[in-house]
């Protein structure tokens, strides 16, 4: 069994065959959502080297040039289905970025602006003490 950023072959392909059942992208997001941050990682290097074969094997299959750009005509499907993938695991991970800078945020916000609140001395206790009352 080969590891892949501690993530086992068959879980990455348990992902995949999920991915491929995904008709929508809100189905895709409820594939890659639950994932851990190392499945989700995993997961993203596997659709991407996936979607590179499908491109070169594509290329080597019905390779088209129009103008002097290549058309790769073939796999299509798969391609649209591991492009999209890679679109919302890419949402899903700058999503987590997102809540892991703004939870840093608010607690850094909390700590610079973290005000010592003092009970407020009552008139007397303040000519009591020695200090200046404002009469």
């Amino acid at each position: 069994m080969k590891l892949v950023n501690t993530v086992s072959e068959e879980r990455l392909a348990q992902i995949y065959s999920e991915l491929q059942h995904g008709a929508r992208i809100c189905e895709l997001s409820d594939v890659i959502a639950p994932l851990s941050n190392a499945e989700l990682e995993a997961a993203y290097d596997d659709a991407l080297m996936r979607y590179c074969r499908q491109l070169a094997f594509g290329a080597l299959d019905q390779p088209e040039w129009v103008s002097g750009m290549l058309i790769v005509n073939a796999n299509q499907e798969l391609r649209r289905l591991l492009k999209t993938a890679l679109d919302a695991m890419e949402c899903e991970i700058e999503r987590r970025k997102a809540t892991v800078m703004d939870r840093r945020h608010l607690e850094a916000f909390q700590a610079s602006n973290a005000v010592e609140i003092h009970p407020i001395a009552l008139e007397g206790e303040c000519e009591n003490a020695g200090g200046a009352s404002d009469q």
